[in-house]
């Protein structure tokens, strides 16, 4: 019951200021042990968020690189 409580919640809180995904993921964790659409959707995302992490670091590591390089380049 308080994972489905939280789940809605969470879903409410995506369009009002608060951790959304953070809610809804704790909610899914909550009921993924009992049911098996909570598990699959748990999954996703877990995909999600590795693959957003992914995207992330990418973007950070380019960024460092290219001040690394306009760093060397100009000594």
């Amino acid at each position: 019951m308080i994972g489905g409580v939280l789940v809605l919640a969470g879903t409410l809180v995506l369009v009002l200021p608060g951790p959304g995904l953070l809610v809804i993921f704790i909610g899914l964790a909550l009921l993924a042990p009992e049911f098996p659409w909570a598990r699959r959707a748990l999954d996703r995302l877990k995909t999600f968020g590795r693959r957003g992490t992914r995207m992330v670091r990418c973007a950070a590591g380019q960024r460092e690189a290219s001040d690394e390089d306009q760093a060397t380049s100009s000594r």
